[in-house]
């Protein structure tokens, strides 16, 4: 019988008491040893989870027992398994149907349990209903030794705030840093603001949280009260002054802007990055390279995010929408290129393919853990590691082959022709719709509208990288249209527009 095993402990005090994961290792092999059944892969964890999505290693168990074709899963004991009875006959369930039976190896049987039989039935049900009687008196025991620490006085938290040190279980006045939060309580008491508080504290100690947002938790943080630094006193003081600033300043407005999601830089399309936008409080509309992180330095994007006002967007972005509605030669044109990205199977084929190639880099890790399994020196993991990389060989057969057949596919693919009739609807809609929507059913004409084209345009920057307000260029080359505006001048006047087609 193949058999995978799967091991837990959910707190520190079970790596103590029997029920450490080498001491249910031991059990495995032990009863491997007495059944001569083999084990295809073993599976270990700490820890201590709420639901099964929280367990990591048992998720992926549950992933890969179809493809490791096995017929029982042994653990220690049930509650190894699972402390709930609702999630240990679901997943016994679960198990079934993938035709994979359930062993607890202390039950002193050779065979998995069998729901069907009475017997087998009520021993799973008495198992999970224990265990969950435990799970929830060891709940009640937490829960009041926490609140007889809050009681007392004691702290919860390991890690203390700036300012305080931990003594067994309370906080105590740090003797060398105490005094910078009484500082910030004074200063903020007397109207300074969050910046020159940050500037302190970065030339106090550069170890303080000196973010607005840390400043606000140092200042709204009740342990200090509790520890004797700060008095009740000056804490409902601070406590006032923050809702006033929060009922004051707090509320943020996010701005909808007419063109979400549709304008791309230019730069970063030509070096092959997606769309990425963030809408401005401002009113401007950031258009922000992917790579900004990046620390290697774009020669064609020095600056790597500029900024263009809406209002120089409307008036190119309304002359193109006018071109498609108005002159039939555009439509032509577009309609006598390439099919739309989303629907040409080349770009289906491109998709599978990048996922034959993601597929591969899955097994080179695959193959990585079978060597890590080799160098354990262990008779049982070597055997499995052996299957392992026998199972890897056979994948990158089927994936090679898998390959070589969208290769060919690609190769002979051919370009299908655009239905202008699906873009003169798309318009039809468009014109009807627009001019009377508000800013969120225009954000989705534009994209309607994109799609049916199938691209976006893009805006490149004409001036100078550290030019303040330069000239952008907007492109549509499926639509064979591009539009300039110059900018302003330095007295805030907007400049003649140019709007010129490409030769």
């Amino acid at each position: 019988m193949r058999v995978v095993s799967y091991s837990r402990v959910s707190s520190l005090s079970q790596e103590t008491d029997g029920q450490s994961l080498q001491n249910q290792e031991r059990a495995f092999t032990r009863w491997l040893e007495r059944t001569g059944n083999t084990r295809v892969r073993a599976y270990r964890e700490s820890a201590s989870a709420g639901t099964i999505e929280g367990r990591e290693e048992f998720s992926r168990m549950l992933k890969e027992l179809p493809r490791l074709k096995v017929d029982a899963v042994i653990i220690d004991a049930m509650d190894r398994f699972t402390r709930s009875l609702r999630d240990g006959l679901n997943l016994i369930e679960e198990l079934r149907s993938h035709g994979v039976g359930l062993l607890p190896i202390d039950w002193h049987r050779d065979k998995p349990l069998d729901l069907n039989l009475d017997r087998d039935w009520a021993d799973v049900v008495d198992e999970f209903t224990t265990a969950e009687a435990e799970r929830r008196r060891i709940r009640k025991r937490i829960r009041r030794a926490y609140e007889g620490r809050r009681e007392r006085g004691a702290t919860l938290t390991n890690n203390p705030p700036f300012g305080l040190l931990k003594e067994g279980d309370r906080l105590v006045p740090d003797p060398e840093r105490a005094w910078i939060i009484t500082e910030i309580d004074a200063k903020f008491v007397a109207g300074a603001k969050l910046a020159e508080i940050a500037k302190f504290i970065g030339a106090m100690d550069a170890k303080a949280p000196h973010t607005y947002s840390g400043i606000r938790r140092l200042l709204e943080n009740h342990s200090f009260v509790i520890a004797g630094v700060r008095t009740m006193a000056t804490q409902e003081q601070l406590t006032r002054i923050l809702a006033e600033l929060k009922r004051r300043f707090g509320r943020s407005i996010r701005h909808v802007h007419e063109f979400g999601g549709v304008f791309l830089c230019g730069e970063c399309h030509d070096a092959g990055f997606e769309r990425r936008m963030t809408a401005k409080p401002s009113g401007l509309y950031s258009l922000l390279c992917p790579h900004n992180r990046n620390t290697v330095v774009n020669s064609a994007h020095p600056k790597r995010s500029f900024s263009v006002g809406i209002f120089r967007i409307a008036p190119l972005w309304k002359e193109m929408v006018s071109r498609m509605l108005f002159d039939e030669n555009v439509i032509q044109e577009w309609a006598s290129g390439q099919s739309a990205e989303e629907k040409s199977p080349r770009h289906k084929l491109e998709r599978r393919l990048a996922k034959l190639d993601q597929d591969a880099a899955k097994l080179k890790a695959r193959r990585d853990a079978a060597f890590d399994l080799l160098a354990a020196k262990d008779t049982a993991l070597a055997a499995q590691a052996q299957r392992l990389l026998q199972e890897a060989h056979a994948d990158e057969a089927t994936l090679q082959a898998a390959r070589a057949a969208v290769l060919s596919e690609l190769a002979s693919a051919k370009p299908e022709q655009r239905d202008p009739n699906l873009l003169r609807q798309v318009l039809t809609t468009y014109g009807r719709l627009y001019e009377k929507a508000d800013v969120r059913t225009r954000n989705r004409l534009n994209r309607e509208l994109c799609s049916a084209i199938g691209s976006y345009p893009r805006i490149y920057r004409m001036g100078k990288p550290r030019t303040r307000v330069a000239p952008i260029r907007v492109e549509w080359p499926e639509l064979q249209i591009a539009l300039q505006d110059a900018g302003l001048s330095r007295a805030g006047i907007p400049r003649k527009r140019r709007a010129t087609l490409p030769a």
